[in-house]
């Protein structure tokens, strides 16, 4: 009997738990509108995530967002950080140049990839949500203080290295 009650008090737990951490993920600004977008992003973590070395403070951080990515496969609710976008975005303008990885597709069928995130890239451009072309570095590694663009000012970066 007891178990069963201790087994009840549990999964609320777990219940209040999960509709908290939506609730904190909802407050993020960065969405996706398609199953396309989320994978496309997955994708680019995923191959962004080996060339950012073991020793670099950023690794830690790509692993995270791979790991929720991964584990979420529904847009609806599914939000990312601008210091994520950030990191992302050097990565996200290689694929977009076709400098990313093969598609896992036969050659007869046209690779989206790089479609679906530059109009990703443009929603964002649009909302304001994308760091500035002169911030980062092919590897995302911080080229300016995160200070020196006014429109930044309110919004340190707290993933990427200042060197």
């Amino acid at each position: 009997m007891v178990w069963n009650g201790l087994w009840i008090f549990f999964g609320a737990g777990l219940l209040i738990f999960a509709v908290y951490a939506q609730m904190q993920r909802n407050k993020l600004p960065v969405r996706f509108k398609t199953f396309d977008e989320l994978n496309a992003i997955t994708d680019v973590v995923l191959w962004a995530q080996p060339q950012i070395g073991a020793d670099d403070p950023r690794r830690k951080r790509i692993v995270s967002l791979w790991l929720y990515l991964i584990a979420a496969k529904i847009p609806i609710g599914i939000r990312i950080s601008a210091q994520d976008l950030e990191l992302l975005a050097p990565f996200i303008d290689r694929f977009i140049a076709g400098h990313g990885p093969p598609s896992p597709l036969p050659a007869e069928y046209e690779d989206l990839r790089p479609t679906v995130l530059h109009t990703f890239k443009e929603r964002m451009q649009a909302d304001g949500l994308w760091p500035p072309a002169s911030a980062t570095t092919p590897l995302g590694r911080r080229v300016t203080a995160p200070w020196a663009s006014p429109a930044r000012a309110d919004r340190p970066c707290r993933t990427c290295i200042d060197r």
